[in-house]
């Protein structure tokens, strides 16, 4: 499996992302945008800190892990507003990546940088 670096809405990203949905064609795509909107939110289908699984697509691996880091670009902030704990929520990203990747019964893993691009 490899991991994504993901936003919130889980859907289409620059960046890496963007390249991860290119690559993993119109089965990625579409599990994307079947992962759920969460509770009491507007479009969140993860939040940050945490991941979400779908298939790989045309990706060469059965799983793609979308991990939301929190944003670091002091130049972004009315993007997304840093939190005061986005170090733990960095942590949990990967955290929360690797527990996915055991319940999924994945062996090999790779990441990508979270919270180091676009948003």
């Amino acid at each position: 499996a490899i991991v994504n670096a993901a936003d919130t809405k889980c859907l289409y990203g620059k960046g890496v992302d963007g390249a991860v949905n290119k690559a993993g064609g119109p089965a990625l795509i579409e599990a994307r945008k079947q992962l759920p909107v969460r509770a009491g939110t507007r479009d969140v289908r993860c939040p940050v800190g945490d991941a979400v699984v779908t298939v790989g697509g045309n990706l060469r691996c059965r799983h793609v892990i979308h991990a939301v880091g929190p944003n670091f670009n002091p130049k972004a902030q009315w993007v997304q507003k840093v939190a005061p704990d986005g170090e733990e929520k960095l942590h949990s990203a990967y955290l929360s990546a690797m527990h996915r990747a055991k319940e999924h019964g994945v062996r090999t893993l790779a990441f990508s940088l979270l919270s180091a691009g676009f948003f």
